[in-house]
């Protein structure tokens, strides 16, 4: 069983300190998470979402006494299907002809037929952070960022200096493209969305982020084959990236300032896990 009072990468065990919660503020709770469905945004790389029935309620009789009737499923998914968080195996750095981990350790002796044997994420504590939502979109007058936009450090600050609210250490900083609109749009919601870039990604590391997310399937601005952003947050610094977040309403409703929370599911040697995060603000 993995330590749970450690950190992970740059993610502390959780303490929730009145710090913490006073962001509650009024209580109003936001779900952050995608719904998981087949038509759902994916990776061709990656296995589809699929849910197979294998009982059903008319013909549960073969295993219930009556009068109980159930039902349940088959489901099969990508650790990096829906609104999920990349553990720190997902990601790593060729060194010296060896691919690396955070950390300094060697992929190679850790990945078996059955999954990682270290970094998996079931090594995830439970995520209770100081959120913060940088809302680019808005922040540039636009409901929605264009095709293929390169968050740089510079809109990054203007967020802060507009909702007069920095990142701090321990900090998840949510970003909001506005590229949620196309979530229903695959071909176009996989291929164009905007994001971040390295000059991004390090001023988030170096101001106090902990963990990072946004509105958008690659999180970093889509740039296949490289994946600097990715290198740098999850090799580099150990900070995991959260995926396909809902942040519409969260910004509908001004909340730039929350107490964050998730759960990743504990998928033993998975490369991410499935979660629901929520923001309280």
């Amino acid at each position: 069983m993995p330590d749970y009072d450690q950190a992970y990468g740059a993610l502390p065990y959780p303490t929730f300190t009145p710090a913490l919660r006073s962001l509650a503020g009024t209580g109003r709770v936001f779900s952050l998470q995608q719904v998981m469905r087949p038509e759902m945004p994916q990776w061709a790389v990656q296995a589809a979402y699929r849910l197979t029935p294998m009982l059903r309620h008319e013909t549960s009789g073969e295993a219930l006494r009556f009068p109980a009737t159930c039902s349940f499923e088959r489901i099969e998914h990508s650790g990096h299907s829906g609104t999920h968080i990349d553990a720190l195996c997902h990601v790593g750095c060729m060194v010296d002809g060896q691919p690396m981990l955070h950390g300094g350790i060697p992929a190679q002796p850790l990945e078996t037929a059955e999954g990682f044997l270290s970094r998996g994420a079931e090594e995830f504590p439970p995520i209770m952070l100081r959120g913060l939502l940088l809302d680019v979109a808005a922040s540039l007058n636009v409901a929605c960022l264009p095709d293929l936009y390169e968050i740089t450090a510079a809109d990054l600050r203007r967020c802060e200096e507009r909702q007069q609210q920095s990142i701090q250490p321990g900090t998840a900083v949510l970003l909001r493209t506005g590229f949620e609109r196309f979530w229903k749009e695959p071909d176009r919601y996989i291929s164009v969305g905007p994001g971040p870039g390295l000059e991004a990604a390090r001023y988030l590391a170096e101001h106090g982020a902990v963990l990072t997310g946004s509105d958008t399937a690659n999180y970093e601005v889509v740039a296949f084959p490289d994946l600097p952003a990715h290198v740098f947050l999850l090799y580099e610094r150990g900070i995991p990236i959260v995926e396909n977040l809902r942040l519409a309403e969260l910004a509908a409703a001004g909340c730039t300032e929350f107490l964050f929370m998730a759960l990743p599911i504990a998928f033993g040697g998975a490369t991410g896990a499935s979660v629901h995060p929520i923001a309280i603000g």
